[in-house]
This record gives structure tokens, sequence and C-alpha cells, in this order.
């Protein structure tokens, strides 16, 4: 149920939703408009657990810990819900669906390919898998897996430091050898070439952290070894 919601001056709307447990989880609606005003996209980005178990040192999600899985249904209906809003306001319906709020969907697997089902389907949403993009901390076992399912959504990987030492002093999951860069990279590699979709590297820009010149040179050494390409992202501090 709708429990709070914030519009800011660029037309981006934050949803806050309460679950049947009680729990709350956000949702955002991204507009895009043209030269003349028109909106041209409409991006949901959803949220797939109540918290984050990751606990990356500058995300607000993840200071949180974990709490809860969504269901398929709690995460096909904040589209919805975005949906009806965009329609309203805009005239013009959800057109792209980014997982990327709370939580890490690839430790709620179940419910987010049950998600991206109902939002797939025909007699469902009816969006094209290519308009669908699932964001990960890393998690090479679990790209692997897509990858060998095939899936045809896209995938977004959080880099946010090209060198193993620098990433794993703010994400946990890369001091893990199975997690590490390394393997990431490895199943990065299995998963263009089995799906044919290009990764996109999602890099969180920190003032004087992983913004050199040599952070730059080894992050074009990275992504160079799949086809991809880079968001850079400026950051909103948490305390």
């Amino acid at each position: 149920e709708p429990a709070g919601q914030q519009t800011a001056a660029d037309g981006t709307i934050k949803f806050l939703f309460a679950l049947a447990s009680g729990r709350h989880v956000e949702t955002v609606l991204i507009p895009d408009f043209d030269a003349s005003g028109q909106p041209t996209r409409m991006t949901v980005c959803v949220s797939s657990q109540v918290g984050c178990a990751m606990g990356c040192s500058f995300c607000a999600t993840g200071l949180m810990g974990f709490q809860q899985n969504l269901t398929s249904g709690e995460i096909a209906e904040q589209v919805q819900r975005a949906h009806q809003s965009a329609l309203a306001i805009h005239d013009k319906g959800v057109t792209n669906v980014v997982f990327m709020g709370m939580g890490e969907p690839l430790l709620n697997l179940d419910g987010v390919l049950g998600a991206v089902d109902k939002l797939t389907a025909e007699d469902g949403f009816g969006l094209s898998p290519k308009r669908i993009t699932v964001s990960t901390v890393g998690l090479a076992t679990r790209i692997r897996e897509l990858a060998d399912m095939q899936v045809r959504f896209g995938l977004a990987v959080s880099l946010h430091a090209p060198f193993n030492s620098k990433r794993s002093s703010i994400m946990p999951v890369n001091r893990k050898a199975k997690t590490d860069l390394n393997s990431l990279m490895e199943a990065i590699s299995h998963f263009t070439e089995k799906t044919g979709r290009r990764i996109t590297y999602e890099y969180c820009m920190f003032s004087g952290f992983n913004d050199s010149v040599e952070d730059a040179r080894e992050l074009a050494t990275l992504v160079r070894k799949a086809p991809s390409k880079v968001n850079l992202i400026m950051y909103n501090p948490v305390e």
C-alpha cells in the first residue's frame, strides 16, 4: 500500500510502499523528456528486498542489513503502481524497468525471475526483456547461472573501483576469492558470450578515492574484457 511520496524538481518521484509484513520499500519513477518537454521514456527503479546483506560502505540500504525478500508479485506491483502514476501525470506509461532499488537482486533470484516473467508476459505487463536491467554487486556464481539460463534481460554490475584492494575496502563482497574482481570478470565474460548482451558497469565517483588517472586507465583495461558500457555516477553522501 502507498505510504509516502516525494517529487523532485526534475519530475522524479520516489514512492514508499508498505508491505503486508509491515516493512517498507522504496520505488522510483524517473521520467526523461525531449527538448520540447515531451516525455520520451519512463523508467521505474524497483526494490527486490527490504534492506540488504551486502554491506557496501557507501550505501544507505546496506546500513539496514537484510530484512526480507520481496515476492515476484510485490516487485511487479511496484511497476504497476509507478505505471499508473506515469499515465496520470505524463500520459505515458512505464517503458523501462531497472532492478536498482533496495536489496541485492541475485540473492532473491526466484522473486526477481518471477517478476521478470510477469513483466514480460503477453497477458502481463508486456515489456520487452531488452527494456529490463538487473543490477548486482557482482555475485559471480549467480551471474554464471543467469548466463547458462540465457536470460534476455540486461545485467548491470556495481564496480566502483578497478583494483581489488580498493574495491574490497568499500564492498565486502570483493573480499572472497569467488567474488573478487578476477572471478567477477570471468563470470561477466561467460555472461556476454552466452547471452550476446553487453554489460553495464556502474561506477560511483568518490573524490580522491577512485577518480585518479591510474584508476581510469585500470578501469578501461577491465571493461575491455567484455562488450560493455560504463555509467559514471555522481555520489550522494550517506551519513
